[in-house]
C-alpha cells in the first residue's frame, strides 16, 4: 500500500532540496521538507483554507509554484523570497529583508530555512516588475520624541 510518507520529498535525496509550497491542505503539505522551503503568499504554511492569487481551486494553488518557477526560468523574472521565522512575522515586516533569494535554479550556498514572498494574481507575478519593494519594518508609532514627517 502506498502511504503519503512514501512519496514526500526528503532532504536526504540531494545535497540541496528546494521546496516551493503552493497548497497545504489537499495536494501539498504544510511542513517544511527541504533545505529551503518557499511559501508564496504564505499559502500552504498555515492551516487556513486559502487559495493562491488568481486561483479558484486547490489544484490551481498546488500548480501555482510550478508557474512561478517557469516564469522565473523562461521569462527571467526575479521573484524574491525573504527568509523569515513565520508568515505572520513576514506580514508584519519583522524579518531581515537583506536575506532574500530569488526563485529559480541557483541559490546561495548559505541559504537555508523558511522563505516567504508575495506575488500578483497574473503575470508578471513578481511585484518587482511593478517597481515595488518589500518594506523592512513598519514605522513605529509616533511619540513625543519621535514625530513622523510627511
Amino acid at each position: 500500500m502506498c502511504r503519503t510518507t512514501d512519496i514526500l520529498v526528503k532532504q536526504s535525496v540531494a545535497s540541496r532540496v528546494v521546496v516551493l509550497h503552493g497548497e497545504g491542505d489537499v495536494f501539498g503539505v504544510r511542513v517544511p521538507l527541504g533545505h529551503i522551503d518557499i511559501y508564496p503568499n504564505g499559502i500552504g504554511y498555515f492551516p487556513r483554507r486559502k487559495l493562491q492569487p488568481g486561483c479558484e481551486s486547490k489544484i490551481c494553488s498546488h500548480m501555482y509554484p510550478f508557474i512561478l518557477f517557469m516564469e522565473a526560468l523562461i521569462e527571467g523574472v526575479m521573484i524574491p523570497a525573504t527568509k523569515c521565522e513565520s508568515w505572520a512575522k513576514f506580514r508584519q515586516g519583522d524579518c531581515n529583508f537583506q536575506n532574500t533569494i530569488n526563485i529559480g535554479l541557483i541559490y546561495p550556498a548559505n541559504a537555508k530555512g523558511l522563505y516567504f514572498c508575495m506575488t500578483q494574481p497574473n503575470p508578471p507575478f513578481t511585484y518587482m516588475e511593478h517597481g515595488l519593494r518589500y518594506k523592512a519594518r513598519r514605522p513605529e508609532k509616533p511619540s513625543e520624541n519621535n514625530h513622523i514627517k510627511y
